[in-house]
């Protein structure tokens, strides 16, 4: 019993020096697979998908991971326990969003409304004539990525999908490859950049608009040279991710960290993603506290037998 409570202990006192770290969640195949972006650790999957995941949101203060799937199914998991929460609700989505404590589910030019229960609230429909490929929530506002005769453009709505403003256009464009993020580069504090992975006729590219506030001020091309195919983006403390096909053997999948000045510092999950769709990244507990908790856990079982 004493050499139990001595590893429990020493276990704990090692956690408490690793308080947290950013974890990316990436959805590839009928598996939501999680990394730890700072060490490239991989933590192992999760899901029971009946079908390959299009896209995740993720809800940090609930932990809770919900995800759409190809047969129009949205499901609810437990990210750190990989266990399943609800049942499936049936919503064809393109792409999903935390908003508040609300899942947003978007298909088309309609966005439906959940509770994190995955009971409907109502819908927003966006006022558009476009093919809408992906929205974004930012700033109290819904950026859009959308497709008109091949030519590709990010449009403001306000949040009951009113039209409010134009933004940047990005050319020739494969509408079944966009999807929109928001990283925070430039200075990491005050400037907005709002992604959209894309791919152009000729390269695939990382298209952005950065925005000070709600306000188009700057917009670009940007070339990954590591991984191609970016299919979508998400934002830690240093910068940012994409996920898409590693450059170098495009049988493989990939997860690219980027800093604030877009530097490419790594790629990890070579040799575990095949095709990611999707990625979350979230500050979660340091691995060694979760097998801190655990340890208590076992500790007080122990205890009351």
């Amino acid at each position: 019993m004493k050499q139990f409570v001595s590893l429990a202990l020493l276990v704990v006192a090692h956690a408490a020096a690793f308080a947290s770290y950013e974890l990316a969640l990436v959805a590839d195949g009928r598996k939501i697979h999680r990394f730890d972006t700072d060490s490239g650790v991989y933590l192992g999957s999760f899901g029971r998908f009946a079908s390959n995941v299009r896209d995740i949101a993720t809800d940090p203060t609930t932990g809770y991971t919900f995800a759409a799937d190809a047969l129009g199914s949205i499901t609810k998991y437990n990210y750190s326990t990989g266990n399943q929460e609800s049942p499936l609700v049936q919503s064809f989505s393109t792409s999903l969003h935390l908003v508040g404590n609300e899942v947003w589910s978007q298909n088309g030019l309609t966005i439906t409304r959940f509770n994190q229960n995955l009971v409907t609230l109502g819908t927003v429909t966006l006022a558009t004539t476009n093919a809408v490929n992906s929205i974004h929530v930012l700033n109290g506002k819904i950026f859009s990525l959308e497709s008109n005769a091949g030519t590709a453009f990010t449009r403001r709505y306000a949040m009951n999908g009113t039209f409010e403003l134009a933004l940047a256009s990005y050319g020739s464009f494969t509408n079944s490859l966009g999807r929109m993020g928001s990283i925070r580069f430039v200075d990491g504090a005050t400037t907005d950049l709002l992604l959209a992975g894309i791919k152009l006729t000729t390269v695939d590219s990382l298209a952005y608009t950065v925005l000070n506030g709600s306000t188009p001020s700057f917009s670009a091309n940007y070339i990954p040279g590591l991984i191609t195919t970016v299919r979508d983006v998400g934002a830690t403390h240093a910068g940012g991710v994409y996920v898409g096909q590693n450059l170098a053997n495009l049988a493989q999948g990939a997860l690219m960290v980027v800093n604030h000045t877009a530097a490419e510092i790594s790629v990890m999950g070579t040799s575990i993603l095949t095709s990611p769709q999707a990625v979350n990244v979230i500050v979660a507990p340091e691995p060694g506290s979760m097998l801190a908790f655990g340890l208590g856990g076992l500790l007080l079982l122990r205890r009351k037998r």
